[in-house]
């Protein structure tokens, strides 16, 4: 298998499995607007990180086709920070940053 930056596979690299979906955080999960009904604000660090609970949910519906993977600046700590206020399942089994060692 071809893996690209961060330990990432290539595009059709992978073998015929699932399809990959990657999932951002800031600007996707997190809007840049700071009026978004439905949201909850997060401290995480010294960023404000604002949160929909229905996202879990999608993200869980999304994992029944897909293997998720975080394609975020935030890297590891996508599953540290945010992944348990999304879901509330162990968050490496949803998504997951891949390792660099593969």
């Amino acid at each position: 298998m071809a893996w690209g930056i961060g330990g990432v596979p290539r595009p059709g690299s992978r073998p015929a499995t699932r399809p990959l979906l990657y999932v951002d955080i800031d600007g996707v999960l997190n809007p840049a607007a700071t009026d978004t009904e439905g949201f909850t604000a997060h401290r995480i660090g010294g960023l404000t990180v604002r949160l929909s609970p229905a996202h879990g949910d999608w993200l869980r519906e999304l994992a029944d086709r897909y293997d998720l993977v975080w394609a975020t600046t935030w890297e590891h700590e996508a599953n540290v920070h945010v992944g348990p206020l999304l879901t509330r399942r162990h968050v490496d089994r949803l998504l997951a940053w891949p390792r660099a060692n593969r």
